[in-house]
Formats: C-alpha cells, sequence, structure tokens
C-alpha cells in the first residue's frame, strides 16, 4: 500500500523551512548556528503532521545529539506511523562557508521500510537510472565495476566521470582509477549530494564510489529508488559500532545492501536547496522574503507568468502608475504607508481590517475593507474591482480622501492644530 500523497507537500514544507532557516546562517562561519537554524523549523513543522513518526536516521542517538535524534517521535501521534530519515541540513561547512551542495532531506516511508543504519561509515557505489538491475558490487573491487559499468553505458573507460570524496581512505581508489584514466571529480563533503551527482536529466558524474556516512546512504538510497538509479553499500564497523548496529537490529555485518535493502517500499523524499548546488538550487534571498519559495508557490498555482516579485524598490512610483487595484493583506498593521500610496496613485484598494487601515480606507467609499485571513472574501474583494467603472469609482474617492486628508499641507495644519491647543490649555493653566 502507497503513502497518501496528501503528505508529500506537508514534508517538503519541512524541507523548505529548514532550508529557509539555514539560509540565515550563510557565509556566517558558524556551522553549528546553521544546522540549528534548520533543525528548530523543521521539527516545529514535522510536529504539526497527523502521523506517529518515528526517526531512524537522524543526527545521533538521544544521548549524544540534543537535535532530531534516533527513536525521537514526531507527529501529532494520531495519523499513520511512519519511519522517518532527515538530516536537516546537509553541508553545514558548506552553509557556513557560502559553498555549493548544501540542503535540507527527507524521506519517509510506512514504519520497518526503511534500514536504521547506525552512525558509522558505509562503503557506498552509486550510479544512475536505464541500466542493468544490482550492475556493481563493491567486492569486484574498482577496475572491473568501471570496466562493467562502461561497458554498460557503450563509452570508453576513459570516457567514466566518477565522484570521490577526498580522504586519505581513498588513495586506493583514486590510483585505480588515475591508471584507467577515469575523469575523477573530488568533494570534500556532502556525501548525499556526491552520490546524487549520478542522476538527472544530465548528470555530472558516472559512478560515485567512496566511503561514507551509513545514514547519508539510507537517505542518498531514498533519493535514487525515486530516479531509477542503483546504490550498494556495506557498514564499516568497529567493535563498538557492532554493539551498537545490534541495537538498531543489524546482525549481519557483511551485508551488502542494495536499494531494495535499504527501502522496501514506496518512500517520499523531499530536497531544498540553502546554497546553488548540482541537484538543487539554493535560496534566493530578496529583501528579507524568499523568493524560492514564492517562484514554487506561484508556479504551483499556475500563474508564474503573471507574477513578479520585485523585492523593495526605491521609487515605488513605476509601479504604481501601471497598477489598477492595491492590495493590503496584513494580518497585523500600524498604518500603512503603502495604503496611502495606492490611494494617491487612485488605485481601486482592499485592505484587511487591521491597525489604521480603517483609519485611512472608509469601506465601500475609498476601497473595500475585509477581514484579516479569510483569504476568499478578500478574492472575492479583488474580483469586484475587475469592474472598471467600480474601481473608477472607489479609485477616485481614494486619491481625494488622500489629497485632502493625508497630505503634507493637511498633516502639518493637523499637528500646528494639536499644539495651538496644548499651548492654549497651558497659558490657561498658568492663571488659574
Amino acid at each position: 500500500m502507497s503513502i497518501d500523497q496528501k503528505f508529500l507537500n506537508l514534508f517538503i514544507k519541512a524541507t523548505e523551512k529548514a532550508a529557509i532557516g539555514a539560509s540565515k546562517f550563510i557565509g556566517k562561519n558558524d556551522k553549528i548556528a546553521a544546522d540549528k537554524g534548520a533543525v528548530d523549523p523543521m521539527r516545529r513543522e514535522l510536529n504539526k503532521i497527523n502521523m506517529e513518526g518515528t526517526i531512524v536516521i537522524g543526527e545521533g542517538e538521544m544521548d549524544e545529539a540534543p537535535m532530531l535524534y534516533i527513536g525521537e517521535r514526531l507527529g501529532t501521534l494520531n495519523g499513520p506511523k511512519f519511519d522517518i530519515a532527515v538530516d536537516p541540513l546537509e553541508g553545514t561547512k558548506f552553509t557556513a562557508n557560502n559553498q555549493p551542495n548544501a540542503f535540507s532531506v527527507i524521506a519517509v516511508a510506512k514504519k520497518g521500510d526503511l534500514l536504521s543504519a547506525p552512525d558509522t561509515y558505509m562503503e557506498k557505489i552509486a550510479i544512475g537510472s536505464d541500466l542493468p538491475k544490482n550492475l556493481l558490487d563493491i567486492d569486484n573491487g574498482v577496475e572491473k565495476n568501471i570496466r562493467i559499468l562502461a561497458e554498460a553505458k557503450k563509452k570508453k573507460v576513459s570516457e567514466i566521470n566518477a565522484c570521490v570524496m577526498k580522504r586519505p581512505r581513498h588513495d586506493e581508489i583514486v590510483d585505480v582509477m588515475n591508471k584507467l584514466g577515469v575523469t575523477i571529480n573530488f568533494i570534500t563533503d556532502g556525501d548525499i549530494a556526491g552520490v546524487l551527482s549520478v542522476i538527472g536529466e544530465k548528470p555530472k558524474n558516472d559512478i560515485y564510489y567512496s566511503t561514507g556516512g551509513g545514514p547519508e546512504g539510507v537517505l542518498a538510497a531514498s533519493a535514487l529508488s525515486c530516479f531509477g538509479g542503483q546504490i550498494q553499500g556495506r557498514l564499516v564497523l568497529n567493535d563498538e559500532e557492532k554493539i551498537r548496529a545490534k541495537k538498531l537490529g543489524v546482525t549481519d555485518f557483511k551485508k551488502k545492501y542494495n536499494i531494495e535493502d535499504m527501502v522496501k517500499d514506496d518512500v517520499l523524499f523531499s530536497a531544498t536547496g540553502v546554497t546553488d548546488g548540482d541537484f538543487v538550487k539554493g535560496i534566493e534571498i530578496l529583501d528579507d522574503n524568499y523568493k524560492s519559495e514564492l517562484d514554487r508557490t506561484s508556479s504551483k498555482l499556475g500563474i508564474s507568468d503573471r507574477v513578479t516579485f520585485v523585492g523593495a524598490v526605491t521609487d515605488p512610483s513605476v509601479y504604481l502608475q501601471k497598477a489598477d487595484i492595491g492590495v493590503n493583506s496584513s494580518h497585523q498593521e500600524g498604518f500603512s504607508n503603502a495604503l496611502l500610496e495606492y490611494m494617491a496613485y487612485g488605485l481601486g484598494i482592499v485592505a484587511t481590517d487591521v491597525g489604521g487601515n480603517t483609519e485611512a480606507v472608509r469601506h465601500q467609499l475609498d476601497g473595500i475593507i475585509v477581514p484579516a485571513k479569510h483569504p476568499i472574501e478578500m478574492s472575492i474583494a479583488i474580483r469586484r474591482l475587475f469592474n472598471r467603472r467600480e474601481r473608477w469609482r472607489l479609485g477616485e474617492n481614494a486619491r481625494k480622501r488622500a489629497s485632502e486628508s493625508f497630505s503634507c499641507q493637511s498633516c502639518w495644519d493637523s499637528y500646528a492644530e494639536i499644539y495651538e491647543s496644548l499651548v492654549s490649555e497651558n497659558t490657561e493653566s498658568d492663571f488659574l
């Protein structure tokens, strides 16, 4: 039985919030703060979901990590049971140093369908789609695997591109590849990003060949299962780690795990970029608003060709001169200068009934006032202003009111009246 697709957008939102939180620390040289910036909003979003979620791949065990730890329960605890693999911020160093390939990632499957891998090393080889199943085997060795892959892809061995994490433990792998003439694309960190570089329309690499984190292997396997790629991994365990692995249900320490061993059935996978990378684009900050999230929403609604996010501008008149309708949808507001600008330009106005909005705009005379947090009523009001005659009537009234009540001269006159009144009161009190 597959996972209800209604959960997909909820988990996407969780990685989006995490990525936005982490993005505040891009280039700040503080990887701990960046990690926390991702963890806290992700936890909040996951706890809103009607589910019984359990983290099987997280940031260590409860005693070891104050973050999203293995065994942590998430959600309202009222709904289907899910196993969750998560890395709120893959690439903490990348974020801190403003380098590519930092992202937030989550994988979700029905309870019991994700391998609960211990936080240890895992040997990995990963390849892309449209290749014979279980094509490669760790025990084949580097040279044999490269030659098998080249033959399957109908390439020369020297035409193979490989991604390898730059570590001393991979020196032998690198030596063999160099002798074969393989092009090596090294990465310094980001095990998941390395694996994902073998998939996509134009994959950067033909193979990923490294020993990295075991939990990252399960997350990568989840992604590859969605894209038709392949991965094989084997845990690398010392005596102490074998004890920990047993607690998670691992008994065969030499077992080679293919995708179906790590992800047994359907899985939902979501990754949201923090910095730009080979797999996903990063957060694009536009004047404290998050353009990537806005772009995704407008695309989802099918209006991206009719919406432009301009951010802060020094001269709003350029846009106000072209506009027909001005909308203030604030949930809370003081006295909106933007609303006065709409009025001065004679726009048809829709505003919420908060703060000074009702003082500036008289309902049905200068514009339309709607309750805050009522999008349907707001949409009805905006549609009403599609009528050119109604829009012109309200706009002209708004223009006159702005000129008569909120112009510089009228404001000066009002302040003068207040000051004169205060002076008069003080003078009278002196004679008492």
